[in-house]
């Protein structure tokens, strides 16, 4: 258990430090940054500090505010990576129904980002991600419902669909075994 507090310290302390850098290349005051991100500054200063470990809805909040990638805040940049399922940083969604693990990180705020997904049993989650991006998910294994739009498209092992991702979009699944998806992020460029 003390390996796990160390590990979450550690990447408490990743963001903070990576989130200070983004907020100053684009000279942000912590003022600027919370309105931008609908984040308070008390709890954006002490993300900063690495004194909070964001849940996976603030990290989306201010990646979205500051039109970058959520790996850009993760610091998750190598020359060569080989990415094993369950070893890379896992993120949770507040109520635990979907976890997201980063596949490979980018590169100074590459245009697209590859995400290893899993949605528990009677699971969801609802994303609306930056103007233009456009997500692609493959189910590798269970199935799921996507709503975009409020329309529903219903996913089977192998199956893959490409919309839109700026509006709002939900992931369902509805069945009583954990449904696994490749998400791929594609953010237009700047």
């Amino acid at each position: 258990m003390d390996m796990q507090n160390e590990e979450t310290k550690q990447l408490a302390e990743q963001v903070g430090c990576k989130l200070r850098q983004i907020r100053k290349e684009n000279n942000l005051s912590l003022n600027e940054l919370a309105e931008i991100t609908e984040v308070s500054k008390l709890t954006l200063g002490k993300i900063e500090r690495g004194e909070a470990n964001p849940t996976l809805t603030i990290m989306w909040k201010i990646a979205k505010g500051l039109s970058v990638p959520l790996t850009a805040l993760l610091n998750l940049e190598e020359k060569v990576s080989v990415s094993r399922s369950g070893e890379g940083k896992i993120l949770e969604s507040a109520n635990g129904d979907w976890t997201i693990e980063p596949v490979f990180g980018n590169l100074k705020y590459g245009v697209s980002e590859l995400y290893r997904v899993c949605i528990k049993p009677q699971g969801e989650n609802t994303e609306q991600h930056h103007e233009g991006t456009i997500e692609v998910a493959t189910a590798m294994s269970g199935s799921v419902d996507i709503y975009v739009e409020g329309c529903k498209h219903h996913l089977e092992p192998f199956d893959s669909i490409r919309f839109q991702a700026d509006c709002k979009h939900t992931y369902i699944n509805s069945s009583d075994t954990p449904a696994v998806l490749f998400c791929l992020l594609a953010y237009p460029r700047t």
